[in-house]
């Protein structure tokens, strides 16, 4: 996941945005230890409490972990 993250780094993204449905707690897990945070939908999940998560790409904390 750091590998893809640098690399949209570099291609000059600012910000990953994802949804994951319930049954990927694991996922889930992984993806808040890794600094993305929960945000409002930005689409409309017909699955219920689906979670929506950004990582902003260029934050300092992003950046240390490239």
């Amino acid at each position: 996941m750091d590998n893809l993250l640098a690399r949209l780094r570099g291609l000059g993204y600012q910000r990953v945005v994802l949804d994951a449905v319930p049954p990927t707690q694991n996922a889930q897990q992984l993806y808040e230890a890794m600094g993305f945070y929960e945000i409002p939908p930005y689409f409309v999940n017909p699955t219920p409490n689906t979670r929506f998560y950004a990582f902003n790409l260029h934050d300092d904390a992003a950046k240390a972990r490239a």
